[in-house]
């Protein structure tokens, strides 16, 4: 269990289980912010796709 800088953890009950919560509102805007930075960058260049913390990936072997 992960236990922040000020000893709160958000959580909630799913089917009798305590679940941690994620972030917040705060936590999703710099995500959509450094995934619009990087998405720029790696457009312009050609070198890649930026994907959210959510999307599935398979690496290829080797």
């Amino acid at each position: 269990m992960r236990v922040l800088a000020n000893n709160e953890i958000r959580c909630e009950l799913v089917d009798g289980t305590l679940v941690e919560k994620p972030g917040g509102q705060i936590g999703s805007v710099l995500g959509g912010w450094l995934i619009h930075c990087l998405w720029s960058d790696l457009e312009t260049r050609n070198l890649g796709r930026v994907f959210g913390a959510d999307a599935p990936h398979e690496l290829k072997p080797g």
